[in-house]
């Protein structure tokens, strides 16, 4: 259950944009991505570990990416399973006061790719970026939890939402029960879906194969993953 400390600094749940364009990626924004999907998987961990992972367009990018070029979601979740991991564990401290958590857990750089195409030094090829922002096998993926996403989702973010507070209105102010558990049920839940991807074809059910995308919204919120759902059949329903 969460505990608003500071309402001042609590959004109210809000209808997205129609449609997912301000998810959409420019040419430069799909090289960088795609040079981190094909460089050294420790050096871009190392990256991205003082933004706290991906900005959220770049994560859902980043995903999307993956999926078109390699058919899977396995660097995706594996980058996560490290950030998710180390947050249940600051939360879950013993002697780790709220002032404490949102301190470990508030980011000290910026997304890592913002932060290179700021620097004007990237280039891309648009076809790259239009294959991205189809998200033919993104929005696959995504169909199985269309219709019981909103039991994962930030309850400040979405309405009706029912699962863990995410990391920015924690930030702001709110607390949550039992945030360390619930953030590492998260992280068992991704690892299950990692080794489904692995030799051992670990079983899924369909909460684990939703967990990548529990897990990028617990870092950067509910307003763009929001989008994609509502991209098909559910926006029919509200």
């Amino acid at each position: 259950m969460a505990t608003a400390t500071d309402t001042r600094v609590l959004p109210q749940p809000a209808q997205p944009a129609a449609g997912g364009a301000a998810l959409d990626i420019a040419p430069a924004e799909a090289e960088l991505l795609r040079a981190g999907l094909a460089g050294d998987w420790i050096e871009l961990l190392i990256a991205l570990w003082p933004s706290w992972a991906f900005c959220p367009r770049h994560a859902l990018g980043f995903a999307s990416l993956e999926l078109e070029l390699q058919d899977r979601l396995f660097s995706t979740s594996i980058y996560y399973q490290h950030f998710v991991e180390a947050a249940a564990e600051i939360a879950a401290a013993r002697f780790r006061t709220w002032r404490g958590i949102r301190y470990c857990l508030t980011p000290r750089a910026g997304c890592v790719i913002c932060e290179r195409l700021d620097a004007g030094k990237a280039a891309g090829l648009s076809v790259l970026a239009e294959q991205v922002n189809r998200r033919r096998r993104l929005d696959e993926r995504l169909e199985e939890a269309r219709t019981s996403w909103r039991e994962r989702a930030c309850p400040l973010c979405v309405q009706d939402g029912e699962g863990i507070v995410c990391r920015p209105h924690v930030l702001g102010g709110t607390k949550q029960d039992e945030l360390g558990p619930q953030l590492a049920a998260l992280q068992q839940r991704l690892r299950r879906f990692i080794g489904s991807m692995c030799a051992q074809k670990t079983e899924t059910d369909p909460l684990d194969r939703f967990s990548w995308l529990e897990t990028i919204a617990w870092f950067g919120g509910w307003e763009h993953p929001q989008r994609l759902l509502l991209e098909r059949g559910d926006a029919d329903e509200h």
